[in-house]
């Protein structure tokens, strides 16, 4: 956790030439919002932490860039484009500029050059379309793209060669249509464009993106589709498509993007040709694990690597059989998702994430989560060692949320206990009309009271596999420990359930025979409380998911 901003869009980041990492946050006062920029070490230490006094109204959209001297930053307010430079103490070196003139801004893009010159191009609202590419050397002098694009996102690849998207799409029953362009040499030409896409959107439901993201193999396109009204009300959907990069004849049929519904994975380290050092991740290509497609707030690496990062949040099963927003990240190499990472694993709301990398292929990330102040909480995460290193302390705190966790887990699940009135009705039953092969000898060296006790152990198992369907797949702890290495899964799975029944039938045994009290009825009652407590305790959290 890096601060708070009171922003809701993602919290973007940049990289200058010795590693400090700089993020683009909206403080001040939800009243008076004002510019706030946070520089890190290595160690994610503060170097400094400035809030500028730059009025905002309506703050939207911020972007940072590290241009090669120092930090370019953009935002929105009151509808217009912005841009303020810093050096890398974070001294405003002049006033915010106006970019975008009098025309209203609802969305905006800007990339750097090789030479680390930014490209941007900006346009208006869906009701007053109109695409405009600011021309190099001259910021306040705009070229009209397209008078009905909106929604521009920009990359320049690793030959210099820029690309470009865009969207059309007006209110209502209108048309909706992707364009997608590429300029060699980073400049708006007209006529470049080819519609590549044209998304099924309906009018009351709402569009997200296009989004751009380039590999050295292919260029993609997201794009995703949150329904409002009707039978699939609530439904989220994230799309692509991909093409080689400058070929949009070539543009691939769309797909749905699907990833695991579960947060407990086999990860597998990533192999060492590939062009991220993303650490341990899950192939995407096993496909034994139920899919998700509730996918949103995605966003893409702004390099151009031998493999595409994606991320975005995704609607997962949380601890106790709940829902809850997660982050998240897909790999694709050569248009095919390749691998996935489940990076966040908690009760709040995990949306709008940034990601960037380095040279050396590690990625850096941040996300947002709703906090108890005003605003969002940021949070911030690295595959690069060093950082690694510096995060991945278990501290106290951690250790004591976790046994708060699993003390809660466990006295949440011993609340369903009630059910075991269900499971003793068929042990009772048994041992009723089993009572004649027991008359006379009711001690445990009579094979007519172990057929009995057997049996109504075999219905009382019986009634917890009817009411708990899921405790075969389930492994024990797991609702409230997220993170369980799957070698241990499956020893759980067999001796937890045999561990309760053995401390179980040891506890009915001393109270009972051992004492020479020779009853069956307080043998199979005590062993059903012994086994109904701890079979809740560990197990009742599958019942979380019926209520």
């Amino acid at each position: 956790m890096l601060g708070n901003t009171l922003l809701g869009d993602p919290a973007p980041l940049a990289l200058d030439d010795e590693g400090h990492i700089y993020l683009f946050l909206i403080g001040g006062a939800q009243d008076a919002p004002r510019p706030r920029v946070v520089a890190l070490n290595r160690q994610v230490e503060t170097i400094w932490d400035h809030t500028y006094e730059v009025e905002l109204s309506r703050p939207d959209k911020p972007q940072i860039l590290w241009d090669g001297e120092g930090l370019q930053l953009f935002w929105l307010s009151g509808q217009k484009l912005y841009n303020a430079h810093l050096d890398s103490t974070g001294h405003l070196e002049e006033s915010p500029l106006v970019l975008s003139g009098e025309a209203k801004v609802d969305t905006y893009d800007a990339a750097l050059g090789p030479d680390g010159t930014a490209t941007l191009w900006f346009a208006g609202p869906r009701r007053s379309p109109g695409l405009y590419a600011l021309l190099p050397g001259a910021q306040t002098k705009a070229r009209l793209v397209d008078p009905l694009g909106i929604r521009p996102d920009l990359q320049y690849d690793e030959t210099g060669t820029l690309h470009a998207i865009w969207a059309h799409h007006p209110p209502g029953y209108g048309e909706t249509l992707f364009f997608y362009a590429a300029y060699p040499d980073g400049l708006y030409t007209p006529g470049s464009e080819t519609k590549v896409v044209e998304p099924r959107v309906g009018p009351t439901s709402v569009l997200h993106g296009p989004r751009l993201g380039l590999d050295r193999q292919r260029a993609y396109l997201f794009w995703t589709i949150e329904v409002r009204t009707g039978q699939e009300a609530g439904l989220v959907s994230t799309h692509y498509v991909h093409l080689p990069p400058g070929q949009p004849s070539r543009v691939s049929s769309v797909h749905q993007l699907w990833v695991p519904a579960t947060y407990h994975l086999d990860y597998d380290e990533a192999p060492l040709d590939e062009g991220l050092k993303s650490g341990e991740r899950l192939s995407l290509a096993e496909g034994h694990y139920g899919s998700t497609g509730r996918i949103g707030d995605v966003t893409t690496n702004s390099a151009t690597e031998q493999e595409l990062v994606i991320a975005f949040n995704v609607q997962l099963e949380y601890l106790r059989r709940k829902q809850a927003a997660q982050v998240g990240t897909v790999f694709f190499q050569d248009g095919d998702p390749e691998a996935y990472q489940l990076l966040s694993f908690t009760l709040p709301y995990s949306a709008n994430p940034a990601v960037i990398s380095d040279q050396a292929g590690y990625l850096y990330l941040t996300w947002l989560e709703k906090g108890e102040l005003p605003g969002f909480v940021v949070y911030f995460a690295s595959t690069a060692p060093d950082i690694r290193d510096t995060l991945n302390a278990i501290t106290l705190i951690d250790l004591g949320r976790i046994g708060s966790e699993s003390l809660f887990g466990l006295v949440s699940g011993a609340l369903f206990l009630p059910f075991v009135l269900v499971w003793i009705v068929a042990p009772m039953l048994i041992l009723g009309l089993t009572s004649i092969i027991r008359r006379g000898d009711e001690s445990l060296s009579s094979p007519g009271t172990l057929i009995s006790l057997g049996l109504a152990i075999a219905a009382f198992w019986a009634g917890k596999l009817i009411t708990l369907p899921g405790m075969r797949d389930y492994v024990p702890f797991s609702a409230w420990l997220p993170v369980i290495p799957s070698r241990l899964s499956l020893f759980l799975q067999l001796s937890v359930p045999l561990l309760i029944a053995g401390l179980a039938l040891l506890v009915a045994w001393n109270y009972t025979f051992r004492r020479e009290r020779h009853t069956p009825l307080f043998f199979i009652l005590i062993y059903a409380a012994i086994d109904g407590v701890l079979t809740m305790a560990v197990y009742g959290v599958i019942l979380f998911g019926a209520f």
